[in-house]
């Protein structure tokens, strides 16, 4: 979690850098990009990755190491062939953005993806191995690695004539280093043999993958919806502003899916061994602790957000801050990590089935909205969609459970988090009032924040001694790991 919530501040702080190095309309360019990074990555993976969470645990010893070959093999020919669609399909890709230009970085930029898909396995491969503070490690050189293939060619007076060309050839180098190192360390404890592929294997990998694979990558097309329908509507600067305000809170979705990724392995071995009550009290449990760090940050961050987006983005893109506010409505549905629990009992079809449906629903809602309420209409065509397909993600769970909503559900928990979270959320909102000066309204901000937030977890009970333990061994490996560093 560390190692996550570090690389989301990292790549905060490329977009904070960025807005000052380039003109909007190169962000428009760069956002293009941006937005094509996670969407192929994740429909090419094919849910190759998520499925090592599902079969190594359930597999046999000799079995473990032939699961994890045929991942790293299956990667690498999955970004091949993503690679090669985006070559071919670039030109088609920079006129649906309204930007012809494109055409040649996409085609550069086919590398970068091609890369990124071949270690997408890392970060759940080295939490099964047990080795966390790798994966932290990793997750924080990637998020550093892109910053700095911005940064070093501005200071060195290098492509300055075409920025996010030489950015783009940068991170093609930087991500093929990564993967000549991150392979070294993966194949440590696979054998030779174990690369002799299984047809059976594969075809038992992929019954399962595909579906969790396409009903991961279907809900990122429609969280992208307005981002693809928007062009049509903005010129490359207006869609730079609409790109870097209409985004999710960083912090948030690293957060839960580490949480998701370190349950979702004891969630299938309880559902495989029919242990209702340790699964719904794990689910309990990690759902109660993603709520402790969220809803606050959703409090927080609503409160300061005039002051804050100003600050980091500059007044350029002022008008991006009704668009956070509107997607800071996204972090609450982080804490249920639904999705995750339903590929922990294998029911990835349905799943995917939802994902199609909120993805259909979501681009006629976003080509509706933009018609009627233009500039904030489609964000708000997303959020609504995705709050419909978290309820019907509910519905399934609890027919599978066969079980109360409030076994499930720890609904007066939550809502007591909300509510403190709220209260000094508005505490954090008057605070940030008293200055002009907006660097000090988020500081004292932040402050009463914490001086509100932290005592009334405790007057209400919301941390019990499981919450006191955990805080007191991971601030333990905070200090080793910082003693590492030093």
């Amino acid at each position: 979690m560390f190692g996550e919530v570090a690389g989301s501040l990292i790549n905060m702080a490329t977009g904070i850098v960025l807005v000052r190095l380039i003109t909007p309309e190169q962000m428009g360019r760069w956002q293009v990009l941006m937005q094509l990074s996670p969407l192929f990555v994740t429909i090419f993976i094919l849910g190759l990755s998520a499925s090592v969470l599902y079969f190594v645990p359930r597999a046999s010893a000799e079995e473990r190491g032939k699961y994890i070959a045929q991942t790293i093999v299956g990667l690498f020919f999955m970004g091949v062939l993503a690679a090669v669609v985006l070559v071919v399909a670039a030109p088609a890709i920079a006129a649906l953005y309204n930007q012809p230009d494109l055409t040649g970085y996409i085609r550069i930029f086919s590398l970068f993806v091609l890369f990124q898909i071949c270690v997408h396995y890392t970060r759940r491969l080295f939490m099964l191995y047990d080795q966390t503070l790798l994966a932290a490690v990793m997750i924080m050189v990637d998020s550093l690695g892109m910053l700095l293939c911005f940064v070093v060619p501005y200071f060195l007076k290098f492509g300055q004539d075409d920025p996010i060309r030489t950015a783009v050839i940068f991170l093609a180098v930087f991500m093929a280093c990564r993967v000549a190192f991150t392979t070294v360390l993966a194949l440590r404890d696979v054998k030779p043999g174990d690369f002799r592929l299984s047809m059976k294997r594969i075809g038992r990998q992929l019954e399962y993958s595909a579906p969790l694979g396409l009903s991961t990558a279907v809900p990122a097309i429609s969280n992208r919806a307005d981002k693809v329908i928007m062009p049509a509507y903005l010129d490359a600067g207006a869609y730079g502003v609409y790109a870097i305000g209409a985004k999710e809170v960083p912090l948030a979705g690293p957060l839960a899916f580490t949480i998701s990724s370190v349950i979702q392995p004891r969630l299938a071995v309880f559902h495989k061994e029919g242990n209702t009550d340790g699964l719904v009290q794990l689910w309990r449990d990690a759902t109660v602790r993603s709520a402790l760090m969220l809803l606050p940050l959703f409090a927080f961050l609503m409160a300061i957000a005039d002051k804050a987006f100003v600050l980091l983005y500059t007044e350029k893109y002022a008008q991006g801050v009704w668009l956070f506010r509107i997607y800071l409505l996204m972090v609450p549905l982080y804490i249920t990590m639904q999705r995750a629990v339903l590929a922990a009992f294998g029911r990835t079809k349905f799943v995917l089935l939802i994902s199609i449906l909120q993805t259909v629903g979501t681009i006629a809602a976003a080509i509706v909205m933009a018609r009627v309420i233009h500039f904030y209409g489609p964000a708000i065509a997303v959020i609504g969609m995705a709050y419909l397909a978290m309820f019907v993600l509910g519905l399934r769970i609890q027919r599978e459970l066969r079980v109360k909503w409030t076994r499930i559900w720890p609904v007066y928990k939550v809502l007591t988090i909300l509510a403190v979270s709220l209260l000094a959320g508005v505490a954090a909102w008057a605070g940030a009032r008293i200055l002009e000066s907006r660097i000090l309204s988020c500081l004292i901000a932040a402050a009463i924040m914490c001086a509100v937030y932290v005592p009334l977890l405790f007057i209400f009970r919301l941390l019990d001694q499981k919450d006191r333990d955990l805080i007191r061994q991971n601030w333990q490996r905070l200090k080793r790991l910082l003693g590492i560093a030093s």
